[in-house]
């Protein structure tokens, strides 16, 4: 969202490795979720199943209750790994040496970065983080 109107990015992951493994949790993408993957370009077949229905079980997995609503179901590692792509393709439109040149703007990834404060300094936001594996 930030990088489209010349903001330079950099995000500091805690998790050592960029691999992500699979927590098998299924979500709901509120209203809020969908609106803001079509703003910025994500076509909805490559993050969600549509659900026509929920329906809640009791004992022995009988439904007990069906709510005809239909939702857009994800799930974290989905949504992480298409945000993740995004910034991979903006990485590969900024190559090293026109960032540097202050061409446009950056989009970093640092892993094993935990942040412990974040501050505002003018027009810049100052984050002091701890690198997990240097300390």
């Amino acid at each position: 969202m930030l990088h489209p109107l010349g903001y330079s990015i950099h995000i500091l992951e805690q998790s050592p490795s960029p691999s992500r493994s699979d927590h098998a949790a299924g979500i709901t993408a509120q209203p809020q979720v969908v609106k803001y993957f079509r703003r910025h370009g994500f076509s909805k077949d490559s993050w969600s199943i549509p659900c026509p229905a929920v329906q809640f079980l009791g004992p022995k997995a009988t439904i007990k209750r069906t709510i005809k609503k239909p939702l857009d179901m994800t799930s974290w590692n989905v949504l992480y790994n298409q945000l993740k792509g995004r910034l991979e393709s903006l990485q590969k439109e900024n190559p090293g040496e026109k960032a540097r040149m202050g061409a446009g703007p950056t989009a970093t990834w640092s892993f094993g970065r935990r942040a412990m404060d974040v501050a505002y300094d003018g027009n810049n936001v100052k984050v002091e983080y701890e690198d997990l594996a240097q300390g």
